[in-house]
């Protein structure tokens, strides 16, 4: 069992970029920038490896070394939350461990890919990662990703399991992210995954945000968060206007496939001098003609 201190997750944690050159190794430089600029803006803490990271096709030293410059850069004042999303329990692990020795202040993992299961075996499977980890534990239900969705009985269940922390809701499924919320405990961290309903998500209460678009403009988002507590509805409607704004501007309302979603928030972070927009292969990131 691992003690959990769970009001320094809340906040938004940009889903992190991972900048690479063409032959995969991490862009350093470029790294530590995004790393600061999104410090300076002032978000709450990281979230590392998730879709928008590249995660799942990143080489393990990559991702090694993403985290030592994010730790050599800011030091251990940012919560991290490392991804270990993998096909199943042992590989999940065998994900961990090269990353085990950092001070990472949590993981996060989606339900294995590839293969359907059971509710029962979802539920095994996050118990044993929440135990073998030793870290605080992030369910991160991204069914459009995995193809294994999760009820929301079974994450009510997992939200009674004392090395979970909280979990990360990317169903677009209001109502279900609504049940969620009303019916575990204060401590229970539930991030809104969905930049379209950071607002609508702010109305039913939640207060925590992972996007990855967010780490491209922080700064538009936390403003557009912070008019969207105000509780004056037209202060809500603009705050997410301008959102939406910028997911169409940048190309994110317009990607057809995973691979452009990510290219188009890389191809803004090269604009303004943050790497060149390069994806882990066989991803192009370009729409086609």
């Amino acid at each position: 069992m691992v003690a959990l201190n769970t009001d320094r997750f809340r906040g938004i944690f940009p889903a992190c970029p991972t900048l690479i050159h063409e032959d995969e190794t991490l862009d350093e430089e470029s790294q530590r920038q995004l790393y600061r600029r999104n410090a300076k803006a002032g978000v709450n803490g990281f979230w590392m490896f998730g879709s928008g990271g590249e995660g799942l096709t990143l080489r393990d030293e990559t991702r090694r070394r993403a985290l030592e410059l994010l730790f050599e850069e800011l030091g251990e004042e940012f919560p991290v939350i490392a991804g270990v999303s993998a096909e199943g329990t042992q590989r999940t692990i065998d994900r961990w461990r090269p990353i085990a020795d950092l001070p990472v202040d949590a993981v996060f993992a989606t339900p294995p890919i590839y293969y359907g299961y059971h509710q029962r075996e979802l539920i095994h499977y996050f118990e044993t990662v929440a135990e073998l980890s030793g870290k605080p534990l992030f369910v991160y239900h991204n069914p459009f990703f995995t193809k294994n969705r999760l009820t929301v009985d079974s994450v009510l269940q997992l939200a009674e399991h004392p090395n979970v922390a909280g979990a990360k809701d990317s169903t677009n499924e209001i109502a279900e992210t609504q049940r969620i919320l009303w019916d575990v405990s204060e401590d229970f961290v539930l991030y809104q995954g969905n930049e379209e309903l950071i607002v609508a998500s702010q109305a039913i209460g939640i207060d925590s945000f992972v996007s990855v678009v967010s780490a491209s403009n922080p700064e538009l988002f936390l403003e557009a968060i912070r008019d969207g507590r105000t509780g004056n509805v037209q202060d809500s409607i603009n705050a997410q206007q301008r959102i939406n704004r910028y997911l169409d501007d940048i190309g994110v309302s317009r990607a057809r496939n995973e691979g452009e979603f990510v290219g188009a928030v890389k191809r803004q972070l090269g604009r303004e001098g943050y790497g060149d927009g390069t994806l882990t292969s066989p991803w192009l990131g370009q729409p086609d003609d």
